[in-house]
């Protein structure tokens, strides 16, 4: 279970149970977040896998990179390549049989 989720979820029993948190949990709670948001903060994709989840297309990630890079968003990698941020574009909204599918079928061509 990530940090995010097992902060979540520990916030939710305490909000559900009327409990005030004390300082050790307050503790626990902050090094979770902090872990969270250190690991969003180094998620990068490949171009591939970055099209895959939100949907770009190649002229898109062509056209976009140099503007996503000055902000951070986007970089290229130690060999050459593009990478993005996961947090550039949001994720497509697709229910999981068709992305599975999706998958399937890019590995078959």
């Amino acid at each position: 279970m990530t940090d995010l989720e097992q902060l979540a979820i520990e916030i939710a029993d305490a909000r559900r149970q009327g409990f005030t948190p004390g300082p050790a949990a307050l503790e626990r709670w902050h090094e979770r977040a902090q872990a969270a948001l250190a690991e969003a903060r180094d998620t990068w994709l490949s171009e591939q896998a970055f099209r895959l989840r939100t949907g770009a297309s190649a002229k898109w990630c062509r056209a976009h990179f140099r503007g996503c890079a000055e902000q951070g968003f986007a970089r290229k990698s130690a060999k050459d390549k593009r990478e993005w941020h996961v947090a550039c574009r949001p994720p497509r909204k697709l229910d999981a049989a068709a992305l599975e599918q999706r998958i399937v079928d890019s590995f078959a061509a």
